[in-house]
């Protein structure tokens, strides 16, 4: 959402080792991790900071993009220099 800088425009470099603004204990992504990412728990609805909604805020997210979410969590690891 944009008030918690967390969009489908936000580079992966900035979803990197930061922690939500909603929900500052929790990591926005945590790279092998998806039940540790705050991004998970917005797609599923799950352990959100109070006020917060469901995202995408339009239309949940079917369990085929879920998926294919949680796989790129998994898979994916964060390029360092």
């Amino acid at each position: 959402t944009p008030a918690a800088q967390l969009g489908l425009d936000t580079s992966v470099e900035d979803m990197l080792s930061l922690p939500s603004i909603q929900m500052p204990t929790k990591m926005r992504v945590v790279w092998g991790n998806p039940n540790g990412s705050y991004l998970m728990d917005k797609v599923l609805g799950q352990n959100l900071a109070d006020g917060t909604t469901l995202m995408p805020p339009t239309e949940a997210l079917d369990e085929d993009r879920i998926a294919l979410l949680r796989h790129w969590i998994v898979s994916n690891t964060p390029q360092t220099d």
